[in-house]
């Protein structure tokens, strides 16, 4: 999976993102402007972007909390393709 495009992703999403330089990890998704709308926004782009299909059993709060749980879970998936 790339970083970049990732974060490209995440960035069209969460309006108090920094615009340039690496998303820290550890952000918590609230804190970057994340609201239940923007979050089914976020969920449908990382399927288009990234050609998977989130299972409704990754559809867990933890999954979504911060940027490296993002992360983590597009990597999970991708990695099976």
């Amino acid at each position: 999976m790339s970083q970049d495009k990732l974060s490209d992703v995440l960035r069209d999403h969460m309006p108090e993102a920094p615009a340039l330089g690496a998303l820290d990890p550890e952000a918590n998704l609230v804190d970057l402007g994340i609201d239940s709308l923007r979050l089914v926004e976020l969920i449908i782009s990382l399927e288009d972007s990234f050609d998977v299909l989130i299972p409704d059993e990754e559809m867990l709060a933890e999954n979504f909390r911060t940027v490296g749980t993002i992360a983590a879970l597009v990597d999970r998936l991708t990695a099976g393709v």
